[in-house]
């Protein structure tokens, strides 16, 4: 209910929210009826129908606790202290953003009614029913993409399944992940000819990183098929574990995909030149393809992926203010959907639909480094009273693609879950937590 008379908002079931923080002490709160107590400070999600049909879910926080209370309210006077307006008539009063645009939509309980209410679903029921809580724009497909260009973005609605739709500004908007995240334009000699089928021709190449990833990784390897432009990556703790990245990498191919590699195309560093490394390609019949010392514009295409991909990995981890240390799950998630991105030289379709044969569904993509409420089950919580869910920070897709992973604070551990409410965009890591 909307109270010109409450200072702050307050709901009264437990069911309402999605993350909660007990307070240190109970703060007592004078109310019509007498005293009551307030235990402590939640978020809740509301899903509001539209007039034009479906829902659009809103974060309202700080919403405080006070079991006592007759009824849920919310604050008129924290929606003004927000810089937001109120609007409205008999029928219907609006709580409007600053930029014009309804917040909350509040009706009379009952025809001729004085008290207005906000019709909406229980956290709990929107969880099973919604998968994100912002309407899909511009700004969220081109995060959720890995930061492309306008013009790849068009395409993509043409050459990927469940594209949403969505309007396309005339300028390309200010993006704080590519201002900060992509490198200036390096140019590379296009290649004299490309491979005829999937895996004739694999370009690798091997990137250190200044920091240690989240599991003490130092390098990234990368595997590119020439005909297809699908890539692969494996994050390595030593150089020497290229090889059985390699070997595992070979066996992949042949096991899922039928076929063997018929070339091998690298920059020579020392890593590919080791005996090792030479009798695995030689005992496989791979021909060694080398670029020359100090000249690996002859390695181009492999060049070019790696800038690609670390282009997408930094965009991400800034735009979401992420440590240097998770680079590691930015390179992953990179690599996703770089294979799900329409390419110019793939005349606008996409890795994956050139190596499989149809296009890729992209409804599992969500903006990296997002926040999510995830759902907790009963074994993780610490009681009965806990909240079924918390809010932790989007990672990635989980291996095999069955669910996503998050980082959980405080503790920085990794949880695996396939129920989960996004809202994509909340970075939590942010320090102005947008």
């Amino acid at each position: 209910m909307l109270d010109s008379g409450a200072s702050l908002h307050f709901t009264n079931d437990m069911d309402d929210y999605i993350e909660y923080a007990p307070l240190s002490e109970d703060i007592v709160v004078h109310t019509a009826n007498g005293v009551a107590f307030v235990k402590g400070s939640v978020t809740v999600l509301l899903n509001c129908p539209l007039p034009s049909g479906g829902h659009t879910t809103v974060r309202i926080a700080p919403v405080y606790f006070m079991p006592d209370l007759s009824i849920r309210l919310l604050s008129m006077g924290e929606f003004l202290q927000k810089g937001m307006r109120v609007s409205g008539n008999a029928k219907k009063v609006s709580i409007l953003q600053k930029s014009g645009k309804p917040f909350l939509v509040f009706h009379p309980r009952t025809p001729n009614d004085t008290v207005y209410c906000v019709e909406s679903l229980h956290a709990r029921d929107a969880m099973s029913i919604f998968l994100t809580v912002c309407n899909l724009d511009y700004q969220t497909m081109h995060r959720r993409l890995g930061h492309p260009s306008k013009d790849v973005l068009r395409h993509a609605r043409e050459h990927t399944a469940d594209f949403p739709t969505i309007e396309f500004p005339k300028e390309e908007p200010l993006c704080r992940g590519c201002a900060e995240g992509k490198m200036p334009l390096r140019s590379f000699p296009p290649s004299v000819r490309r491979a005829s089928r999937p895996f004739e021709l694999i370009h690798s190449d091997l990137k250190s990183f200044p920091v240690d990833s989240y599991h003490k990784y130092k390098y990234a390897i990368m595997f590119l098929d020439d005909h297809t432009s699908y890539a692969w990556a494996v994050c390595l703790r030593s150089k020497d574990a290229a090889l059985t990245a390699t070997k595992h990498f070979l066996a992949n191919v042949e096991n899922q995909f039928k076929t063997k590699v018929q070339k091998w195309m690298s920059d020579g560093g020392g890593e590919y030149k080791s005996k090792a490394f030479d009798a695995l390609l030689k005992d496989k019949g791979i021909e060694i393809l080398q670029s020359v010392p100090h000249q690996p514009q002859q390695n181009g295409r492999a060049e070019r992926l790696m800038r690609t991909l670390s282009d997408k990995a930094e965009a991400m981890r800034f735009d979401a203010c992420l440590p240097q240390s998770w680079w590691e799950f930015a390179i992953e998630h990179a690599v996703h959907v770089y294979n799900r991105t329409p390419l110019r030289r793939l005349k606008w379709r996409t890795p994956y639909e050139v190596l499989n044969g149809e296009a890729p569904s992209i409804k599992h993509l969500r903006v990296f480094g997002c926040g999510a409420y995830v759902h907790l089950p009963p074994a993780v919580r610490t009681n009965k009273l806990s909240p079924k869910s918390e809010l932790m920070v989007y990672i990635g897709v989980a291996p095999g693609g069955h669910g996503f992973r998050f980082m959980r604070s405080p503790n920085n551990i990794i949880f695996t879950s396939a129920h989960a409410l996004f809202d994509e965009k909340m970075f939590p890591k942010c320090p102005t937590n947008q």
